[in-house]
């Protein structure tokens, strides 16, 4: 007796079903395996999750955070804790005791330490130089990287509405060029001061959502399939389907309703940078920053508080001069710093030449490009050996 045509069908049907299942199933395992690829649960995963909302910052830190960061290139996995107030590091009081100097840092990730643990950030270990120094005086460095935002306009807010309550007697402005510069572009000044400067800021780029930065406009179609986006033979594919059809990516975008975040090409921007060869967007946003620093400058001044701005290159710019071996005079942009911090009789510290000896490679992690724990030790060196650093040591 012939099966009826209708549980046959069901029958292939139920084998193709559980064939291609099957199918899909080893292949997700084999690019896992060999393959891995960036999916939207790992991309969080290896995304630092200590972000909160300001209502005059674009973003500030989680108070009493206790995280782990493994770094999406594996160079790092570390561990970040934040105090009561939000700050990097262990407790301390607003009110300045009567017994304790204060240094105040400013920053972003660089400052704050992405990629290495508490006691390995530059801030950390300055503390204990200075510590060491002072004679039995209670010294606290309290690293407001990320707290106060991560671009100097923020800094400067940060500064009117909160840094100067902490009474610190010693500024560091971490400037890194790299990225301070362009971040720049994704700032609005909601609210500015008598002095044009700003009161309230918001980027137009990033927002905070669970934690996390996220973009405000997003391209990232791969991340916007429900059940693809965690897939890696999922995201295997649409990769290949970007580098092999992009047309096809293009109306897929369209279909979703994304479109391109407006950023500044690296190119552009490293021209700008190393040899001042600046588009009009480049050109404007770095008069821009000079009107934060000048503006910066003068409230410290007005507030009788010592200004040291310590320019921290990349490794764009230390490799190669690592590997070359030589430093040449008048580097850029490190040159066009110190002209404007000279007629502004502003302290600055260089540490660009302490970074390039035999050693270069292992003070950035080479991928990530941050700071690695070597390169910390090296920032906090050169800063305890700093003129305005003794000058300030001697009069304590």
């Amino acid at each position: 007796m012939r099966p009826a045509p209708k549980k046959s069908f069901l029958a292939v049907l139920a084998l193709v079903v559980v064939s291609t299942a099957l199918a899909l199933s080893l292949a997700e395992a084999a690019v896992r395996l060999f393959k891995p690829q960036l999916t939207l649960s790992q991309a969080q995963s290896v995304s630092p999750r200590v972000f909160k909302k300001s209502q005059s910052l674009p973003s500030t830190l989680l108070p009493n955070l206790d995280a782990e960061h493994q770094a999406l290139t594996h160079e790092f996995t570390a561990h970040y804790t934040t105090n009561s107030l939000g700050y990097r590091g262990k407790e301390f009081a607003i009110d300045k005791p009567a017994d304790t100097y204060r240094v105040l840092m400013l920053g972003d990730s660089v400052t704050f330490g992405w990629g290495v643990d508490d006691e390995q950030t530059f801030s950390y270990i300055l503390e204990e130089k200075l510590t060491q120094e002072a004679q039995g005086r209670n010294i606290e460095v309290i690293n407001a990287g990320w707290h106060d935002g991560f671009a100097p306009d923020s800094y400067y807010v940060y500064l009117n509405q909160e840094g100067l309550k902490l009474k610190p007697d010693l500024i560091i402005l971490n400037l890194f060029p790299y990225n301070d510069i362009a971040d720049l572009r994704e700032m609005v000044w909601v609210k500015t001061d008598d002095k044009g400067l700003p009161s309230a800021i918001e980027s137009t780029d990033r927002a905070v959502r669970g934690g996390y930065h996220v973009e405000r406009v997003s391209s990232n179609w791969k991340f916007r399939l429900p059940l693809l986006k965690n897939s890696h033979l999922a995201i295997l594919a649409m990769t290949n389907l970007e580098q092999n059809s992009p047309a096809t990516v293009t109306n897929i975008k369209k279909w979703l309703r994304l479109t391109e975040p407006q950023t500044i090409p690296a190119q552009e921007a490293e021209a700008c940078l190393y040899v001042l060869d600046c588009s009009r967007q480049m050109g404007e946003l770095w008069d821009k920053l000079d009107q934060v620093l000048l503006g910066l400058n003068q409230l410290l001044v007005a507030e009788n508080i010592p200004l040291l701005v310590n320019i921290i290159p990349a490794p764009s710019q230390t490799f190669p001069l690592g590997q070359a071996g030589e430093l040449p005079q008048d580097l850029e942009p490190q040159q066009r710093f110190k002209d404007l911090f000279a007629v502004q009789s502003i302290s600055f510290l260089d540490p660009l030449p302490l970074l390039v000896d035999q050693s270069y490679r292992s003070y950035f992690f080479p991928q990530d490009g941050h700071p690695a724990p070597a390169g910390h030790r090296k920032l906090a060196e050169t800063l305890f050996n700093h003129g305005t650093i003794r000058s300030w040591l001697n009069r304590l």
